[in-house]
């Protein structure tokens, strides 16, 4: 399965295609920033030894782990590094068994970049299975996804019967969500209490 989110290399970044209308637009480019430390997702990615290029390649989103955007909060003060490219939104992804991003880091994130954050939960793969609603009223599951409760926990489905359990409880609504969107609607997420299994960090194994 082709992956939705790869990007197509340019000279002002890449150009976010999966992406939900309001994040990517015709002159909207965006660059992955990865600290290198966790599964790679698909695409174009400027490592920490490289951040000093982000300057010239002024890109308008970033997207990356939330350990990559806390290294980056870290570095831009002392390293002369210069973001204010970055108008367009912040896009933190979350694979299976991951917490979600915390409210200080989120904070931190709005002082330093003025801009929006939104959460992707992904496969190991980097393919998305729910994105953050625009009115941040839960997360829409993407097209041709499934989501159901199994054993508490939010398990998502494709059609090929490939199965992902997410390592959160939450609540699945299918009302009209304010932001327009008519998919499957997450609300409520939250880690469960028992650690994620290995497999299931890494590797997201079948229900």
């Amino acid at each position: 399965m082709r992956n939705p989110l790869h990007r197509k290399v340019s000279s002002r970044g890449t150009k976010a295609n999966g992406l939900p209308a309001f994040l990517c637009g015709a002159n909207v480019s965006a660059v992955q920033i990865s600290a290198g430390t966790r599964a790679s997702f698909a695409g174009f990615q400027l490592p920490p030894q490289s951040w000093s290029q982000l300057a010239d390649v002024r890109p308008n989103l970033l997207i990356g782990f939330s350990s990559d955007f806390r290294r980056l909060l870290h570095s831009v003060p002392g390293a002369g590094i210069t973001l204010s490219s970055v108008d367009r939104a912040l896009v933190t992804l979350i694979q299976c068994g991951d917490s979600l991003l915390d409210e200080p880091l989120r904070r931190d994130l709005w002082a330093a970049f003025g801009v929006p954050v939104y959460e992707v939960f992904i496969s190991p793969t980097g393919y998305p299975l729910a994105l953050e609603c625009e009115a941040h009223e839960g997360w829409h599951v993407e097209p041709g996804l499934r989501a159901t409760l199994s054993m508490q926990q939010m398990v998502f489905e494709a059609k090929t019967g490939e199965r992902f359990q997410s390592g959160m409880t939450g609540v699945i609504l299918a009302d009209p969500c304010s932001c327009g969107r008519p998919s499957l609607r997450v609300v409520g997420t939250q880690k469960q209490q028992r650690p994620a299994s290995r497999n299931q960090r890494l590797a997201c194994a079948a229900a």
